[in-house]
């Protein structure tokens, strides 16, 4: 029997074009409809309506996993979603849609399960940049559906939602040296997680477009002391005008750490995090930082999830969220 696929390769499109002509939605040129729908005749591809339809009226169940990692950072495996860490919020997003399209949701730990249980959930979301095209490959053997939150695997077709850290960063970096910020340290996770990554970038490119020096430092921003970093850095490298830090987690122990040795801030030296956290706005000097849409990445997840599961759109998409600088007194 075809699929959507090989209809696809035959008519020389996208499987999503395929998709949107055999359910009406979305333009499509005359002429590619009718190529499509020739070679839909020519295979006898059955785009199996009702098999959707009943997949509309099953009441589904999918997993979150998350690593030990991220359960460990966020301190409760069981009530993610009464927390205001990162990963809680995206979880309450998750959380929120999922009751709302009446899914029954479980959570699950990558170490305790790096196979997918497949007989057990419709789909999974894998959230956190953890996870490694080998984790993602043994999900593709589950025959399930699944999405990347917060996570992004280049050169892979793999769906996903993330956050745009790249032009984040470029817009608080233009922020700042329009300020008169030019020694500005970037302090960052490790470049394997996507997030980490797509900052770091754009810190790169925003200092390189304005002709400074970019120096970037990479530490853990979950088990390294700050208090012995952020001496090494100064004495190495002499005081910088700010600190980017990659999020906000380390800002704030950033932040402790230059309070504790008499540095005034902003005067002495600025401090940028990422995030905006809820401790953000309450931190004395209230932090700046750059927005990320933790509830709404959760929730758009479980949208694309859904539209896996009904087999609509399934070519694989990465979903982007703007993020917005927000100035507090953390800086000029």
């Amino acid at each position: 029997m075809s699929n959507i696929v090989e209809v696809a390769k035959l008519a020389g499109v996208s499987t999503a074009t395929v998709s949107r002509v055999v359910n009406g939605k979305g333009y499509v040129s005359e002429k590619t409809k009718k190529i499509v729908n020739q070679v839909i005749e020519e295979l006898g591809y059955n785009p199996s309506k009702t098999a959707s339809s009943l997949a509309r009226r099953k009441k589904h169940k999918i997993a979150v996993v998350f690593s030990q990692r991220i359960i460990n950072l966020e301190k409760s495996e069981s009530h993610f979603f009464e927390k205001d860490g990162f990963y809680s919020i995206v979880y309450k997003g998750i959380k929120d849609k999922t009751d709302k399209y009446g899914i029954d949701l479980d959570i699950l730990v990558l170490e305790k399960h790096p196979n997918p249980i497949s007989d057990n959930y419709d789909g999974f979301l894998l959230v956190g940049g953890d996870f490694t095209i080998e984790d993602v490959e043994k999900y593709k053997l589950s025959k399930k559906p699944f999405v990347l939150i917060d996570q992004h695997l280049k050169g892979y077709s793999i769906d996903s939602v993330v956050s745009n850290g790249y032009d984040g960063a470029i817009s608080c970096i233009d922020y700042l040296i329009k300020k008169g910020y030019q020694k500005i340290f970037h302090i960052h996770g490790p470049l394997s997680h996507y997030g980490f990554k797509d900052r770091f970038d754009g810190y790169m490119d925003g200092m390189k477009m304005y002709g400074f020096f970019p120096r970037t430092f990479l530490c853990d921003d979950i088990n390294d002391d700050f208090n012995i970093i952020i001496p090494q850095i100064i004495r190495h490298t002499g005081m910088p005008d700010c600190i980017f830090a990659g999020n906000d987690n380390m800002a704030k122990k950033i932040m402790r750490y230059l309070i504790s040795e008499g540095y005034k801030i902003p005067e002495d030296i600025a401090l940028v995090g990422f995030d905006d956290m809820l401790f953000s706005s309450l931190m004395n000097p209230a932090l700046s930082t750059v927005k990320v849409y933790k509830y709404e990445m959760g929730d758009l997840a479980v949208d694309r999830l859904r539209q896996l599961i009904y087999e609509e759109d399934i070519h694989p998409v990465k979903i982007s969220l703007h993020t917005t600088f927000i100035k507090r007194d953390s800086c000029r």
